[in-house]
């Protein structure tokens, strides 16, 4: 048996060394989509390699949705028990997974033609038979990212966190050499061609990984108690999730009838709007998953529960800054990041604004990387089926609606809207038997977390008006930025005292003695 990581600060430094490599990750991510930018803009091209690029990454989020969520904590309650069966429990997953995913592929490839006719339909023949292609360049990446979620899972499970964050850094390398050196011969081309290249790296870096420490065997065990009960209880999941995770699917169908562009700009905020949520939720979300697994297998509900308020209130003290940074600065800084090239400041506008709106699907998606989490470590998968499928019903509902009054702009609402109830539903499941006391030490948190972030709005908003005009754009906003988000965090950490926030203060402390310590005792 591992020991348990139950200590606060144990919890906090596995986070801040995950959190670091993601946000290399995030950063070389970035790189590649300024790249990307700068090349292709929100041209036709682009919205066809969206609408293509759409239907792996929905295959890839339903398996991940179901299998891998609930093949987690399957896999730390082994570890628990026996070890050997654990290494036959995971390898048998891990097969049965590539070929299902390999038979999917295929079948994707062979009816690309098809899928994006219904997928795309406000497309023109041309667009159509472009995202076509990209699509069969794209399929095989179903296969990879899979098995790299499933892979990444056997690391977190015995705690190898760095590992398994450190692989997704290899994708976007790969897709900036390729673009870098390819993209003027091949066009859209090259982009799925890195794409693909790029999922296959960290699979087999992490599979390499396996073999060597003898987490994995060329074994297959379908008879195995716990392939059977991964299997009846991701069922659920994967069927609700074909149709839960449609979301996207549906926005770039819904997007392809609107102006040319439309997909294009919500999917650079969908983007960033992600890539903001992997930095506050990736290393939190990471660490907190195992740990709430076991101790929800101990039977330590307690302690089950003390994890989920505490992700909660660092998702909120790490969002609200970032919301009220974009909400004031949102338009500079997409002008300052994107616009160059093929990217207008037409675009600027649009993709700023897509940006602000999709602010509530960042938050409320953040906080479902906990709570989505929890309600999988209790196995109420059938529950979290349900606000799956009232989630996806509400975004459809009122996608159609505000699409026909405010084009893409109405799609964004419709999102943040649907992923809001979502959370709703969620916490309310969660803490339906806990009564009010976990309730009320997240809301007694979130207040001031809501004043700190207004007050950084405010100054933010303050301090880029009254900067000299002839102060360049970026200086501008990086004073801004500064000013408000320094505001923001002496509020919570030394004057409102938010908890969690004391953990940040421990850390500055910490480093200021080893600084000045050093150097006094140096001297």
């Amino acid at each position: 048996m591992r020991t348990p990581l139950n200590t606060k600060k144990g919890l906090f430094a596995s986070t801040i060394h995950v959190t670091m490599i993601i946000l290399l990750n995030v950063a070389v991510s970035f790189l590649s989509q300024l790249l990307i930018a700068y090349y292709f803009g929100t041209n036709t091209s682009r919205d066809a390699y969206f609408s293509a690029v759409v239907i792996p990454t929905y295959i890839t989020a339903v398996f991940t949705g179901s299998f891998v969520v609930v093949f987690l904590p399957e896999l730390v309650s082994l570890l628990e028990k026996d070890l050997n069966e654990a290494v036959t429990f995971a390898s048998t997953i891990i097969l049965l997974s590539a070929v299902l995913m390999s038979i999917i592929a295929l079948l994707g490839i062979l009816f690309s033609d098809n899928i994006i006719s219904v997928t795309s339909y406000g497309f023109n023949e041309i667009q159509l038979k472009l995202s076509s292609h990209l699509l069969k360049i794209l399929l095989p990446t179903v296969i990879f990212q899979s098995l790299t979620g499933l892979f990444a899972s056997v690391y977190q499970a015995h705690h190898k966190f760095i590992v398994a964050t450190i692989a997704p850094v290899f994708s976007p390398m790969v897709v900036i050499a390729i673009l870098f050196f390819f993209v003027n011969d091949f066009g859209i081309e090259t982009l799925a061609v890195g794409s693909l290249l790029g999922s296959i790296l960290p699979a087999v870096f992490l599979f390499v990984g396996l073999l060597r420490s003898k987490k994995f065997a060329f074994m297959f065990d379908i008879r195995n108690n716990s392939i059977r009960h991964v299997l009846i209880t991701s069922s659920p999941l994967f069927v609700t999730g074909i149709l839960y995770r449609l979301t996207g699917v549906f926005e770039r169908m819904i997007a392809s009838n609107l102006l040319s562009g439309s997909i294009s700009f919500l999917g650079y905020a969908n983007q960033l709007s992600t890539t903001l949520g992997t930095i506050i939720t990736g290393g939190i979300a990471t660490t907190i998953f195992p740990h709430m697994a076991q101790a929800w297998a101990a039977n330590d509900k307690q302690q089950f529960y003390r994890y989920i308020t505490r992700g909660i209130t660092i998702v909120f003290l790490s969002c609200f800054p970032i919301i009220a940074l974009v909400l004031a600065l949102g338009e500079p800084i997409i002008q300052i990041v994107f616009e160059r090239g093929a990217f207008s400041h037409s675009s600027t506008q649009a993709v700023a604004l897509t940006f602000q709106i999709l602010m509530g699907s960042f938050l409320f998606s953040s906080l479902g990387g906990i709570t989505i989490k929890a309600l999988y470590v209790m196995s109420k998968t059938k529950t979290v089926a349900f606000i799956a499928v009232t989630e996806i019903i509400i975004y459809l509902l009122i996608g159609f609606w505000l699409s026909a009054e405010y084009s893409y702009k109405g799609l964004a609402t419709a999102l943040s809207v649907s992923a809001g109830v979502n959370i709703v539903l969620c916490i309310v499941i969660l803490f339906f038997h806990r009564g009010q006391k976990g309730l009320s030490v997240i809301g007694s948190n979130v207040w001031k977390i809501i004043i700190a972030a207004l007050i950084e709005f405010v100054l933010c908003r303050v301090v880029l008006i009254a900067l000299p005009n002839e102060t360049t754009l970026f200086l501008k906003v990086a004073i801004s930025s500064l000013v408000g988000v320094a505001a923001y965090f002496y509020l919570t950490v030394f004057v409102l005292n938010v908890d969690e926030a004391h953990l940040f203060r421990e850390k500055i402390v910490r480093l200021y003695h080893n600084l000045f310590g050093f150097a006094n005792t140096k001297s």
